[in-house]
């Protein structure tokens, strides 16, 4: 499992349970909570460096068209101690 090796090394922890949701609905569920979270990495068909720094409210319209032209999959992770 390379994204639980990351995130140890890294003391993140990953919620790989969202995995199981539905993409889109997850996506539209953190948008409209008000998640504050940026892309700083990508990996990804369809995704650059011009996506970086970007938030999730400004890619949305950009992950459900690539969700539905590729597998894309979303991963969130999260530090590991007190926020």
């Amino acid at each position: 499992m390379r994204v639980e090796h990351v995130c140890a090394r890294l003391g993140l922890v990953p919620l790989a349970y969202l995995w199981e949701r539905d993409q889109k609905d997850l996506l539209a569920d953190m948008v409209h909570a008000g998640i504050e979270s940026v892309l700083v990495k990508v990996a990804g068909a369809g995704l650059g460096v011009e996506h970086l720094g970007k938030s999730l409210q400004q890619m949305q319209p950009t992950l459900l068209k690539l969700v539905r032209s590729l597998f894309l999959c979303l991963s969130f992770s999260l530090p590991s101690g007190p926020i």
